[in-house]
């Protein structure tokens, strides 16, 4: 996975792992020794960084941004399985999140608090890049956005207004468009099981 933090829009941090134990987002540290609790400890951590550490921001933003930040000590998991992406809510925050499965496009979709939630299916994502392959449906879509605290999707404000919002990117995804790209008109596409067999 690759994901990128942003406050207010403006990126504040980077990470790619490929941790079979996935990536926790949060704030402060996992405590050790509660795997019941928080997940596997040895998944890798995105800490969100302190509002005054990331250059000039308004004293009203950086306010907000650590009243918003003192509920999410807990975060989220993030961790890629063989039939997808998946998510678990630890912290107390609200967590909302976009992307090709989510249930509503224009109205927010909220993470339920220590409940697995998929945010990317596998079988649905192939199925998709086969059609796209073979001319019969448009790019597939592998993108997820969380946002922190506030609603989204939001019509009536924009993701770059949001106090706390992440990006996450499946490399898995990016590695099958990449190897598989859109052929030209005289050269034949692959079938669905030269797709399947690269999974």
């Amino acid at each position: 996975m690759e994901l990128t933090l942003f406050y207010r829009g403006e990126t504040v941090m980077e990470l790619s792992t490929s941790s079979p134990d996935g990536c926790f987002v949060l704030q402060g540290c996992v405590p050790l020794g509660n795997e019941r609790i928080y997940g596997p400890c040895s998944a890798q951590q995105l800490s969100f960084p302190a509002p005054a550490s990331v250059g000039p921001v308004e004293p009203s933003i950086v306010k907000a941004l650590g009243q918003l930040l003192a509920h999410l000590e807990r975060g989220v998991l993030l961790w890629v399985a063989p039939d997808g992406l998946f998510i678990k809510r630890f912290c107390q925050g609200r967590v909302y999140w976009s992307g090709p499965i989510a249930p509503h496009k224009e109205r927010p979709n909220k993470l339920d608090r220590e409940r697995t939630c998929k945010l990317l299916d596998m079988p649905v994502f192939v199925n998709e890049l086969q059609n796209y392959l073979q001319r019969k449906g448009p790019k597939p879509n592998y993108e997820i956005d969380l946002c922190f605290g506030e609603e989204y999707p939001d019509p009536n404000v924009p993701k770059n207004m949001k106090l706390i919002t992440v990006n996450v990117v499946p490399l898995f995804a990016v590695e099958l468009l990449q190897r598989w790209p859109l052929p030209d008109a005289e050269t034949e596409s692959p079938g669905p099981s030269a797709v399947k067999e690269e999974m």
